[in-house]
């Protein structure tokens, strides 16, 4: 009976450093660039043809200055290649 506690606590604590060694392995850096550590853009349609595009950068570090400089909207129809119909800068 003994014998088989220790095998169950021996098993247990293996399968506990397996999994916590593959969660290890498998990290890495989900970040933007290396200055960016989070980016993302959306639009919101308004009607007749109107939308609001918002943007949320967050930086890897203090920056003086953080921002779009410009916003390009891409379009694509179909099967067809992306094309960009408008620039705002």
């Amino acid at each position: 009976m003994k014998s088989n506690i220790t095998r169950l606590v021996a098993l247990i604590f293996s399968c506990v450093f397996l999994f916590g060694a593959f969660s290890t392995v498998s990290a890495s850096s989900n970040r933007a660039s290396d200055y960016f550590s989070y980016t993302e853009v959306w639009a919101t349609p308004q009607g007749n043809g109107k939308f609001i595009v918002e943007f949320d950068i967050n930086a890897t570090h203090r920056m003086d200055q953080l921002g779009a400089d410009k916003i390009y909207i891409w379009e694509q129809q179909s099967i067809k290649p992306l094309v960009n119909v408008f620039t705002l800068s």
